[in-house]
Order: structure tokens, then C-alpha cells, then sequence
């Protein structure tokens, strides 16, 4: 591979000490290692963005289900209710609200099936709101450990047909950010101003 038809430096950021989002440092030239004919170059574009219990609403309503979304403030609030969630609840105004989820069922019965996304944090909840026999899938751990699990290639391509007959869409915040941005994306998502997923746009 020659040498001339890979770039000497690239735009980067890099963690330097434990100070939070201040730790991080921008560089718009960072060397890129010299590579042999031997070698693959590989750009890897990693975008993680904590995710509001919304971004699953259009498959939950798809498969014909009463939605009950908990969310941190009234305007995401309106956002999921256009969404389809047929009942919103703030966890800042009320801690509690897996009781509240619960006298929302019919016969005040619980819930059949939650999604779990915030993990310690929010357990308690989740099983204060749950129905005896119900199911909590927990899908990742936004409060605490971080969990990742994804399912076999034939349910892939079945969530994908069902995503692509209900004609569902993603649910991307309206705010982009440039790669020089990227501390302002990460600390946009600490304050909870972002309502789906973050966009970075690199060129």
C-alpha cells in the first residue's frame, strides 16, 4: 500500500486525567501511525448516546401494546405522546412511579412487560409496576452497570420486516453536532436536553 494514499493525521479526541468532561482534549492533528503493504487502515465512527425510554414506542405500539413511557420532562413528555405512548410519566416529578404505572393497568393489575433500561436505579420501580407472572427484559443499564444484549440473526431480520412494514422511524434529536462538538454532545446528554439519539457529523 503506498504510503501517499493515507492520511499523515486525523482529527482526534483523547482523555487526558480523571476531571470529568474536562478531561477531555481535542487535537486536529493527531499523527496516524505509518502501515505496512501488510496492513488495513480502518475507520471505526463510534456514536453512543443514552437512549429515552421512548425509542422503543413504534415497536411496542406496532405489536399492539398499551404504552406507559417514563421520561425526565414535559416537552420529551409531548414528544412521546405524538410518538404513540399512550400514557407519559416523569420520574423526576415522581420518583415513585412504578406504582403510578401500575394503577394505569386494567383492575390496577400491573404491567405484562417492561423494558429495563435503567438497571439499579430504577428496579425497585419496574417491580413495583410489574404484574405477577410479567416480564422485565432488561436491555441495558443506563443508572449503573453497563448491559449489552442483542438477539439471533432471525429475530434481527424479523425486527427488521416489523420495522419496515409499521414503517417506524428512529428517533434522533434535532440538534446536530460537529466532531469538534463532541464534549458538548456528551455533556448535552448529562443534562438530559437530548430526546433519542445524539448525531455527530464528521467531515
Amino acid at each position: 500500500m503506498s504510503s501517499t494514499s493515507v492520511p499523515k493525521t486525523t482529527k482526534s479526541w483523547t482523555v487526558q486525567g480523571s476531571d470529568g468532561f474536562e478531561s477531555l482534549k481535542f487535537s486536529k492533528d493527531t499523527p496516524i501511525p505509518e502501515i505496512s503493504d501488510y496492513e488495513v487502515l480502518s475507520l471505526w465512527i463510534e456514536a453512543t448516546a443514552a437512549r429515552t425510554s421512548g425509542s422503543y414506542s413504534g415497536h411496542r405500539r406496532s405489536a399492539g401494546a398499551v404504552v406507559i413511557s417514563t421520561t425526565s420532562s414535559a416537552k420529551k413528555a409531548e414528544t412521546l405522546k405524538k410518538l404513540g405512548a399512550d400514557h407519559v410519566l416523569n420520574y423526576k416529578d415522581d420518583p415513585e412511579w412504578g406504582a403510578k404505572a401500575k394503577d394505569l393497568t386494567p383492575g390496577k393489575e400491573g404491567v405484562d412487560h417492561i423494558l429495563e433500561v435503567g438497571g439499579p436505579t430504577t428496579m425497585k420501580q419496574s417491580l413495583d409496576a410489574i404484574k405477577i407472572d410479567g416480564v422485565i427484559s432488561i436491555i441495558g443499564f443506563l443508572g449503573g452497570v453497563k448491559s449489552v444484549l442483542v438477539g439471533n440473526r432471525v429475530q434481527f431480520e424479523d425486527m427488521n420486516r416489523a420495522i419496515e412494514g409499521n414503517k417506524i422511524k428512529p428517533v434522533v434529536d434535532e440538534k446536530v453536532f460537529t466532531l469538534e462538538e463532541a464534549k458538548e454532545a456528551y455533556q448535552y446528554m448529562w443534562d438530559q436536553k437530548h430526546f433519542g439519539k445524539l448525531t455527530i457529523k464528521i467531515e
